[in-house]
C-alpha cells in the first residue's frame, strides 16, 4: 500500500513541479485561458497573501460560488497556503438552500462569480455572518450591506517576503455540503489526507498516469469529481483542462483540440456519446482511457467504436474512493474491487455480515488515519448515525461475488418492494435502455393500492425516435424481464430532473408520483392493456 504523503496535497504538488518544470502546462480552460504550474504556484501565493489581509488564518471557513475555472483552483490553493478552509457552493443552490449552506457554515467571506451575485443580493439582509463579497469577474458593485471587493481591489499588492504553509493531511481542507435531498444539506468536513488517497485510489491498478496525460475534467470544484480528479493530475505533474458543463456535441472536438488522454464521466454523459449517430472518424482520438461512473450497458462496443480503454469505481463524497475496476470489461453493475486504506463489509439490518451472494448494506471504516470524512459540519448526530457500531454506512445495497467483485444492487432508499420481491432500479433501468429509442430512464417506486410499492419507469426518448407505452412493455417482455420487475406505471418526459453532476433526481421523480400524462398498464395476459392513469 502506498505511504500517504502531505507532499501530494494540492498546494504541496503544485509547489514541487513549479520548482521543477514552471512552464509545464497546469490548467487549460476551454475558452482558452490558461495556467502553467509556475503561474499556478505564484498564483496560490498572491491569493493567500490576499486573504491574509482580509484576516484569514488558520481553519477559517471562505465560501466560494464559482464555477470550475482556474480561479476556484487559485481560491483554494490561497485558502490551503493559510491553513484555512475552502467552502464551495453547489452553484444551482439558491433561495432557502443557500440562505442555510451561507448561514451554517458561519464564514464571513465569500468569493463570488458576477452572475451569481444577484442570488446574494435577495439574502443579503438576513445574513448574519457574512461580511465580504469577493467579485473575482466583475465591476464594482452597491447597494448590499456586505463589503464587495473587485479582482483588483482583493489582489491589490505582492506577497513580497510573505512567507505561507502547506497543509498536513490532518489538516481541513474542504467542507463540501451534500444536495440534502433527505433533509439539510450536510457540510462534509473532508482533511488533505482524503485528498490524497483519493488520488491514488481513482486510477486503476493496472492504470498509469503520468506528467505526459491531460485529463478531460468538465465537473464542478463544489462536488468531488472535480476536485479529487483533479488532485490526481497535480500529483503527477499532469494537465487538466477543465470545462463548465458537459457537452455531447462538443466532447470530441475538446479531446482532439487538447489532445486529451484519459476523462471521467458519469454514466449518463457516455450513454449521450454512445447514442450518438455513429461517424466514420469515432475512433480517430487521442483518448487513451474512459473512466466512466457507473459502467453503461454495451461498454464493449463502446470501446471498441471510440477505440479507449474504460474502467469503473465507486466512492463517496464522506469516503473518496474505495472501489476500482480494472482496466477492460466488468460484469453488469460491477463496482470493481477494494482499494488500499479501507476495510468492507456487506451487513443486514442490524449490521450483522452477509455471506457472499446475498444483498445487504456497504458498510466502510479505514485502516489509516485522516482518509475519510472528519465530521458533518456542526452536526455531531449525523455524524454518530453514520458511523454507528464504529462503521460508515454507505447507504447503498451491494453483492459481494466470492472473487471479491463488489455488485452495485441499488441505493437504499432508491430500492423498490413489489409483492415480496426485491427490485433493483438499475437492474430495470438497464433492461429499458437496451431499446435503442430510449436515450435514458429511471425507475422507482410508487405507493401501491395495499402495500409495499408499484413501479414506474420515466423515460426520455432520442430525438427524432417514437415509442409508445404498449411497446416499451413489449419489449421489457421480450427481454424475458421477471414480471414482477414490469414497470405498471410508464411516463415520457422531455427531460430527467438532474443535479448539476448530472445525477437523476430521483427524489423528484417519486415525489410526482402517478401523474395525468402517467400510463397504466393492466397485467392481465402477455398483451399490453394500457389506459390512461389521472391522479
Amino acid at each position: 500500500m502506498t505511504e500517504l504523503s502531505a507532499h501530494d496535497a494540492l498546494p504541496s504538488a503544485i509547489a514541487r513541479t513549479a520548482a521543477q518544470d514552471p512552464g509545464r502546462p497546469f490548467l487549460l480552460q476551454v475558452d482558452g485561458r490558461s495556467q502553467n504550474y509556475g503561474e499556478a504556484d505564484a498564483e496560490g501565493d498572491r491569493f493567500a497573501s490576499a486573504f491574509r489581509r482580509l484576516g484569514v488564518e488558520q481553519e477559517t471557513r471562505v465560501l466560494t460560488l464559482l464555477p470550475p475555472c482556474i480561479d476556484a483552483v487559485d481560491t483554494w490553493v490561497g485558502l490551503a497556503r493559510l491553513g484555512a478552509v475552502n467552502v464551495p457552493v453547489n452553484t444551482s443552490f439558491e433561495g432557502r438552500i443557500l440562505e442555510y449552506v451561507i448561514e451554517n457554515s458561519r464564514a464571513g467571506i465569500l468569493v463570488c462569480a458576477a452572475r451569481w451575485l444577484d442570488r446574494i443580493t435577495h439574502l443579503a439582509d438576513r445574513l448574519t455572518s457574512l461580511r465580504v463579497i469577493v467579485v473575482l469577474d466583475g465591476p464594482p458593485t452597491d447597494g448590499l450591506p456586505q463589503q464587495i471587493l473587485t479582482r483588483d481591489e482583493f489582489l491589490t499588492g505582492d506577497p513580497g517576503d510573505e512567507t505561507f504553509g502547506n497543509p498536513e493531511l490532518s489538516d481541513p481542507a474542504m467542507i463540501m455540503y451534500t444536495s440534502g435531498t433527505t433533509g439539510s444539506s450536510k457540510g462534509v468536513v473532508l482533511p488533505w489526507g482524503a485528498f490524497v488517497r483519493s488520488s491514488h485510489n481513482l486510477v486503476a491498478p493496472d492504470c498509469d498516469v503520468d506528467s505526459h496525460d491531460v485529463m478531460y475534467l468538465p465537473f464542478p470544484m463544489f462536488h468531488i469529481s472535480g476536485t479529487q480528479f483533479l488532485s490526481i493530475m497535480a500529483r503527477v505533474g499532469g494537465t487538466v483542462v477543465l470545462r463548465e458543463v458537459f457537452s455531447t456535441d462538443d466532447y470530441w472536438s475538446d479531446i482532439r483540440r487538447f489532445s486529451c488522454t484519459i476523462s471521467l464521466m458519469v454514466g449518463a454523459m457516455a450513454g449521450f456519446l454512445a447514442k450518438q449517430d455513429a461517424r466514420p472518424d469515432d475512433a480517430d482520438n487521442p483518448l487513451d482511457v474512459a473512466i466512466i461512473i457507473p459502467m453503461i450497458d454495451g461498454q464493449a462496443e463502446f470501446e471498441r467504436r471510440f477505440d479507449v480503454r474504460t474502467y469503473t469505481l465507486y466512492g463517496s463524497t464522506e469516503l473518496g474512493c474505495v472501489l476500482t475496476s480494472n482496466l477492460g470489461i466488468v460484469p453488469p453493475r460491477s463496482c470493481g474491487f477494494l482499494r488500499p486504506g479501507f476495510e468492507l463489509r456487506i451487513v443486514d439490518t442490524q449490521d450483522r455480515p452477509v455471506p457472499d451472494g446475498e444483498p445487504g448494506e456497504l458498510i466502510v471504516r479505514p485502516t489509516e488515519p485522516w482518509t475519510t470524512i472528519i465530521e458533518y459540519f456542526d452536526m455531531p448526530a449525523a455524524t454518530a448515525a453514520a458511523f454507528r457500531n464504529l462503521w460508515f454506512h454507505t447507504g447503498d445495497t451491494f453483492v459481494r461475488t466470492p472473487d471479491g467483485d463488489y455488485i452495485f444492487f441499488d441505493r437504499l432508499k432508491d430500492s423498490i418492494r413489489r409483492r415480496g420481491e426485491n427490485i433493483s432500479s438499475a437492474e430495470l433501468e438497464a433492461c429499458v435502455l437496451v431499446h435503442d429509442a430510449v436515450l435514458e430512464c429511471a425507475a422507482v417506486a410508487v405507493p401501491a393500492e395495499i402495500s409495499e410499492d408499484e413501479v414506474k419507469v420515466c423515460v426520455v426518448l432520442r430525438p427524432g425516435r417514437e415509442l409508445t407505452a404498449p411497446e416499451l412493455i413489449d419489449h421489457l417482455l421480450t427481454e424475458r424481464v421477471p414480471r414482477f420487475m414490469i414497470p405498471r406505471y410508464v411516463e415520457f418526459l422531455d427531460t430527467l430532473p438532474k443535479t448539476p453532476t448530472n445525477k437523476i433526481q430521483k427524489d423528484r421523480l417519486r415525489a410526482a408520483g402517478v401523474t395525468a400524462t402517467t400510463w397504466q398498464w393492466s397485467g392481465r395476459g402477455s398483451n399490453t392493456e394500457l389506459v390512461s392513469s389521472g391522479g
